[in-house]
């Protein structure tokens, strides 16, 4: 490649943003959060990227890409959407059921409630963020 540049004599250390579509997308904790599908630009800038993730597509700010390579993107953040799909038990043990869904505070990685169901045919129990003790393979809460 013949480069064109006035500060850049080589381009062995970069690598093409198309290469990176398909590739992993990883938390801040090293959890799987998706797949990359898209980069967002515009006429001055790189905005972000779209991860899709249990076949939902999410966009994910600029702000929060801590480093890229041609093998994954990392990111500052825990997702809030990886919450959705969670087993869900109580302080005392008791299970609750699974999230089906997280509200959130506009859009924000900032998760106001977690909905949750036991079963198709039960009604949803909707418990706020603060109430989550752990949050790893399963999501205990307290329910006091």
């Amino acid at each position: 490649m013949k480069i064109i540049s006035p500060n850049r004599r080589s381009t062995d250390t970069l690598f093409n943003s198309k290469a990176l579509q398909g590739k992993k997308v990883l938390s801040e904790k090293g959890a799987y959060a998706g797949t990359l599908t898209n980069i967002f630009t515009d006429t001055e800038s790189f905005n972000g990227i779209g991860v899709t993730y249990k076949r939902t597509e999410y966009f994910v700010d600029s702000v929060h890409i801590h480093k890229a390579s041609k093998d994954a993107v990392i990111l500052t953040i825990h997702p809030f959407y990886l919450l959705i799909g969670k087993q869900t038990y109580s302080e005392t043990g008791e299970y609750l059921g699974k999230i089906i869904d997280v509200t959130r505070e506009g859009n924000r990685n900032k998760a106001g409630n977690i909905v949750i169901k036991k079963h198709f045919w039960s009604s949803k129990l909707s418990i706020k963020t603060e109430k989550i003790m752990k949050a790893k393979e399963v999501v205990i809460v307290d329910n006091n």
